[in-house]
């Protein structure tokens, strides 16, 4: 016997995949021109922050928590912009010019 929970669950993951799919076969048989940008501008600026708000809204996160998260954030940061800082001293490059690009790339 098939566990209904378990099927709602499976549902759940697999049927907004099977619905993209879907779209996009619809989308490609109609012959209809399918503008990049648009999606990628969609996704970036409506998408993912719908993402983000659900996921904030669900998740319950004690202060505890945040602030060991917020402190290993600030740890990285520091010891990446010290690293950056180092190299860009050697090198002799401008510490206000490249250390914000050292600090993002290397960290992300």
């Amino acid at each position: 016997m098939i566990d209904l929970a378990v099927l709602s669950e499976l549902a759940a993951v697999v049927l907004p995949v099977f619905i993209c799919a879907a779209i996009g076969l619809y989308w490609t048989r109609s012959g209809r021109a399918f503008d990049s940008e648009l999606a990628a501008r969609l996704v970036y600026k409506i998408s993912v922050p719908c993402l983000i708000i659900a996921t904030f809204a669900r998740v319950e996160l004690s202060p505890a928590a945040l602030a060991e998260v917020a402190g290993a954030a600030i740890t990285v940061y520091l010891v990446t912009a010290v690293i950056g800082a180092l190299v860009l001293r050697a090198a002799r490059l401008s510490l206000p010019a490249f250390l914000p690009s050292i600090i993002f790339a290397l960290v992300g």
